[in-house]
Formats: structure tokens, sequence, C-alpha cells
């Protein structure tokens, strides 16, 4: 279980950690638009079931004056998912770890957001010891690889404040703010 989780978040931190980003200088003075080089922002999910807080760390990849997505960031998110779990056993507690691509459309601060990427779930729930329904021989890591969509709504001022707003799997409902530098 532990050598599982120390495998993923390994791998992702070396694949955020060696990302580069291009210099954007010639290119943003041809366009209206200038994308900052690193987003750190927080988004909150609270939907009915499915709850959600995460702390995100965007870092600038690309950008394209001539396609429909003018930046791409490669983003990083950390933090807290819980699904309200009806049933006998509680309720489901995660702390997704997700490396991604997102990708912003649009010109001066307002931004269509798309984002894909891939999840993994590390299982943090607590079944009660006197549950008759748990197993004693069933392995209780539930860890899972989930892969992720968002599409939404940002404004993204360059080196100031970031408002996002959109809906995504599996964080639902969604609602941010960060800061660009």
């Amino acid at each position: 279980m532990y050598k599982r989780n120390t495998v993923a978040i390994s791998l992702m931190l070396v694949v955020m950690l060696t990302a580069n980003a291009q210099d954007t200088s010639n290119e943003s003075e041809a366009s209206n638009t200038e994308f900052s080089k690193n987003v750190l922002h927080g988004s909150i999910s609270p939907f009915i079931i499915i709850n959600s807080i995460n702390v995100n760390y965007d870092r600038l990849l690309a950008t394209n004056n001539n396609g429909f997505f003018k930046a791409y960031y490669g983003t990083a998110r950390a933090g807290l998912f819980t699904f309200l779990n009806f049933a006998p056993g509680g309720d489901s507690v995660y702390f997704p770890l997700s490396l991604g691509v997102t990708g912003l459309s649009g010109s001066k601060k307002d931004h269509f957001e798309l984002s894909l990427g891939l999840s993994y779930f590390i299982d943090k729930s607590e079944a009660g010891e006197d549950d008759p329904i748990i197993d004693e021989d069933f392995d209780d890591d539930d860890s899972f690889f989930i892969p992720n969509i968002a599409i939404g709504y940002r404004k993204q001022i360059s080196k100031g404040g970031v408002f996002r707003a959109g809906l995504g799997w599996p964080e639902s409902l969604y609602v941010g703010w960060g800061y660009s530098f």
C-alpha cells in the first residue's frame, strides 16, 4: 500500500519539477494577451454528495496565438475529497493528487478553460472496527487512479487575481480563487 503511494507521488513530483515553460515574450507582444508563468489557486466544491477542496499550481508550458487555445498550463493538484455514503460503513474520504494539462482560450482576462489529467486517490476512509460488513481478510486500501476533466470559466489577470468556476469530474461544481505571477 505505502510502496504504491510512494511511487505515484514520486512520479507526479518528477513530472511537475521537470516541466519547462517556453519564453513567451515575443509571442505576447504580438497578441493582446499576456499569460502569467505561474498560477496558484484553490477551489472548493460543496456539492450535496461530493465535497472537495483543492490547492492547484499551474505552470505555463506554451502559448499559441493561432489556435483555439491560447495558452497551455501543466497543472498539479492536491486536496481532500469526500463522498457521502448512506450505506452502513460511513463516508469515503480520499486525498487526491493530480497531474494534467489545462488549455485557456479567449483574450485579455476572460477565458474558457478545459483541463484533462489523471488523479490518484489515496484512501483515508476509516471503517468502524465492529462493522459486520468489513471482512478481516479484505485489503482495505481502496486507493485508485481516475481520469479527471473540468470545463469552466477563468478570469485571470496577468500578475494578479484569478477567479474560476465550472463543472468537472470528479470535482463536480466548483468555484476557486487565486493569484497569478
